[in-house]
């Protein structure tokens, strides 16, 4: 597990419920090459978290080249969600670059120059005891920098790199930093698409399809805040959660606030998609494991887990 993380899903545990969603990026293992369009920062911040997870439940290092994003944005996020971010920086098994002070150091951008560096960060986390690199960039410097126009030849080239290595990388589009067709194109590039998060109009929760277990029973994520405006995405996500079991597990690890209306929204929800079914709830913090708590009193079916 991660030092100092939250309990969370472990990520060979779980099956993708509909490869047409995408794959969940907590799946990530050596040799996929995904990528992840998105529309609203809520949305790639869910599939870095699950990625930067992944790699650090193989022992791998992790790498995130950073354009858009500060560094200490991105490390602000990790924290958040539960990573020992000092402990993994002290110890060098997660690094965060921006793009101009590595891969774009030098201009134009010159995919062998890439793949070398790349390599050689390979070659040195297996000599420091890694299992491998999780690498994740943000690509909205590909429309803007000298060399730009070789990223079709790169994506080509690192797609066989991580097939043949003990590496996998996530890159993130901003569907409004790339035109359509050539947005396409890129996506065509990779061996997997990353699942998008569903994220409620407020922003404030964002649910994700974790798929389904050895018993057939679906599993949801929800992050953030879930009140009576927000709950909208998450009755989508129990009318879409795939599975033949008739209870539904939710991952509320990462859940930080709810209120008696969101609970009561959940529950109504849910028994409208599964009318004999219940609803299992892992590692609600405290003031939401209460609320369902007195909901359950007055026949709520919610099963509590720690």
């Amino acid at each position: 597990m991660l030092d100092g993380s939250q309990a969370m899903i472990a990520p060979g545990s779980m099956v993708a419920s509909g490869q047409d969603r995408g794959t969940p990026a907590l799946t990530a293992r050596h040799g996929d090459h995904f990528c992840c369009a998105f529309d609203s920062p809520a949305q790639q911040e869910e599939l870095v978290i699950d990625f930067v997870r992944a790699g650090l439940e193989q022992d791998d290092r992790v790498w995130y080249f950073a354009t858009t994003s500060e560094p200490q944005q991105v490390l602000d996020l990790l924290e958040g969600a539960g990573v020992n971010v000092d402990q993994l920086l002290d110890r060098g098994q997660l690094s965060v670059f921006t793009a101009e002070g590595s891969y774009l150091e030098e201009l134009p951008f010159r995919p062998e120059r890439m793949l070398e560096s790349m390599q050689r960060a390979v070659d040195d986390a297996l000599a420091a005891g890694c299992n491998g690199v999780h690498f994740l960039g943000e690509m909205d410097w590909a429309n803007c920098v000298p060399g730009a126009e070789r990223l079709e030849e790169w994506e080509r080239l690192i797609e066989e790199f991580y097939a043949t290595q003990p590496a996998a990388g996530l890159c993130q589009f901003s569907r409004g930093a790339f035109e359509p067709r050539r947005l396409e194109r890129l996506i065509e590039l990779h061996s997997k698409i990353a699942q998008l998060p569903l994220v409620s109009a407020n922003g404030l929760l964002r649910v994700m399809d974790a798929g389904v277990d050895a018993q057939g029973a679906p599993w949801l994520r929800i992050t953030g805040e879930g009140d009576l405006s927000s709950m909208a995405v998450l009755k989508q996500a129990l009318a879409g959660a795939g599975g033949t079991a008739t209870s539904v597990h939710i991952d509320a690890s990462r859940l930080e606030f709810m209120d008696l209306a969101g609970a009561r929204h959940l529950l109504a929800a849910a028994a409208e998609v599964h009318p004999n079914g219940r609803i299992v709830l892992h590692q609600p913090r405290r003031a939401i494991r209460r609320l369902f708590e007195i909901l359950s009193e007055h026949g709520g079916a919610v099963e509590l887990v720690a």
